[in-house]
Formats: C-alpha cells, sequence, structure tokens
C-alpha cells in the first residue's frame, strides 16, 4: 500500500467518520474538561501549531486531534499530508497565514507519516507562517522537543519555537483478577505551550493531578501571561474569550447526545453569528 493509499483513508482526509468522537464526546467521558476544550479551541482558532502525544498505542491521539480539526474555523483552508508521497506542491496554492497542514504522525513507522527529510521541509513551511496539527509517540513535552531537536531530525531551535503547543495524554487500565485488563481510559494529561522569548520556553497551562485525576488549570499570573504572549493579545481578552468558549460548550452540551454532523452544524452557526 502507498502512502497516499494511507493518507487517503486517514481520519483527516475526506468522508471521515460520522460516527467519530467529538470533542463535546470527549468531554463527557472525562477525557478532558470544559475548561481544557476552551483552551484547545482557542489555540485552534489562532492558528497555533499543536502536537498531541502519547508514549502507548491507543491512547487516544488520533482521536483527539480528529475533534480538535471540527474546531478550525473556516477562514482557514486545510491540507493533508500524504506520508513518503509528499511533494509539498500544495504550498504554490495556498497561501500560509490561512493554511493548516495535519500530519497523521510525526514517525517513519508506516509510509502514511512524515518523517525525515520531508519532516524537517515542513517546519521550514512553518517557519513562513503555516501551521501544524499532528501527533506523535511521547510522554511529555519535553520528550516531544528532544525526539525533534535530536538524531536523526536535528530540527533547529528556531525552527522548533514554530511549535507552540504539545498535549500529552495518558492511557490507564483497570485491573481484573490475575494478569488480566479491565476497561482502559484515555485521559488528558497536560498541555504545554512554547514561549520561544521565554526561559524554560515551556510552560504549563494544564496538568492532571496524579493522586486526585483531576485537571489542574494554570491560573497564575505567570501562565496567564505566557499565554497571552503567545497569543499576542491582552490577559483580560483572553480571560473573557476563554470564559465565552468554555460557556459555549456547556450549553452545547445541554443539547444532549450529538452526532458528529449536528455538532458540525452547531459550530457553522457559531461562526456563521461571530
Amino acid at each position: 500500500m502507498s502512502a497516499a493509499q494511507v493518507s487517503s483513508s486517514w481520519w483527516g482526509g475526506p468522508g471521515r467518520d460520522e460516527n467519530r468522537l467529538t470533542i463535546l464526546d470527549l468531554i463527557r467521558n472525562e477525557t478532558l474538561d470544559v475548561e481544557t476544550a476552551a483552551l484547545l479551541w482557542l489555540l485552534i482558532d489562532a492558528k497555533k501549531s499543536i502536537v498531541v502525544a502519547a508514549a502507548p498505542q491507543l491512547a487516544g491521539k488520533t482521536t483527539l486531534l480528529t475533534a480538535l480539526l471540527d474546531l478550525v474555523p473556516p477562514r482557514y483552508e486545510k491540507v493533508f499530508t500524504r506520508g513518503l508521497d509528499e511533494d509539498f506542491s500544495w504550498v504554490s496554492r495556498t497561501n500560509p497565514v490561512n493554511t493548516y497542514v495535519f500530519v497523521p504522525e510525526l514517525s517513519d513507522h508506516t509510509p502514511g507519516y512524515l518523517w525525515g527529510d520531508k519532516l524537517k521541509r515542513l517546519f521550514r513551511e512553518l517557519e513562513r507562517g503555516y501551521s501544524m496539527g499532528a501527533t506523535m509517540h511521547a510522554d511529555t513535552p519535553e520528550q516531544v522537543l528532544a525526539t525533534l531537536e535530536g538524531p536523526p531530525m536535528f530540527i533547529h531551535r528556531e525552527l522548533l519555537a514554530n511549535l507552540h503547543a504539545v498535549v500529552t495524554l495518558r492511557l490507564d487500565s483497570d485491573l481484573v483478577g490475575v494478569g488480566r485488563r479491565g476497561e482502559m481510559t484515555r485521559r488528558l494529561k497536560q498541555v504545554s505551550i512554547q514561549v520561544p522569548d521565554r526561559s524554560p520556553p515551556l510552560v504549563t497551562l494544564v496538568s492532571r493531578d496524579p493522586q486526585t485525576g483531576a485537571l489542574r488549570h494554570g491560573d497564575s499570573s505567570d501562565a496567564r501571561a505566557a499565554l497571552s504572549e503567545l497569543l499576542r493579545r491582552r490577559t483580560s481578552e483572553v480571560s473573557s474569550d476563554l470564559a465565552h468558549r468554555a460557556e459555549t460548550f456547556r450549553e452545547w452540551l445541554d443539547h444532549g447526545l450529538l452526532g458528529a454532523a449536528e455538532f458540525l452544524e452547531l459550530l457553522a452557526q457559531y461562526h456563521e453569528s461571530a
């Protein structure tokens, strides 16, 4: 199977499964909470490059990034990469400032994923103003950056600055009996942003308490200032926008269980009225 064939069946392309989970479903099943969903929506709306990472397979990386793909506003064009078959022909027909580039995974595990010289090329395009949404196998934001900066990729730190946010997930299972696994639970573990002019550049905005399992939100003045700096907006505006988006999600949750098509209709109405 060629990389193009792999990519054509990828979740991001045309004909995505209407039975897939939306961001509302992920809130309901406690993968994340309303406030974190609002933060991710804000980052997507601001066209920030995001990597969703987890060390184990089946932790929900693709599921979450698919849900975030729904939140991309209609003013942005979406491009879906084709792994080994990627020729970057979209560069000649798209505008960097309004184009999101989506990658199934940053790795060399299958022909449909992006790695090597093609991934280096993508980061050079990010420097020109394109934005990226991707998944990756890594346990922490630091591991994501170290993997990209180290061998064999050696992506320069200045180019890595164009990766604005890393979302990590964890996969848990309840043990049932000896050597048996129970139900698997997928939970958002951390949301960190990268602000290049800061030292260190990584700032954690959301983290899951390892004892209680609750999500903790970085509401310190430093965390709020870092987010505002990344978005280039006043802190008060960012706080107001986050509150508005969280309230919008709560209103949509009150509609009851919605399919993907119904959720997309709500989003379309939101953008039309904005």
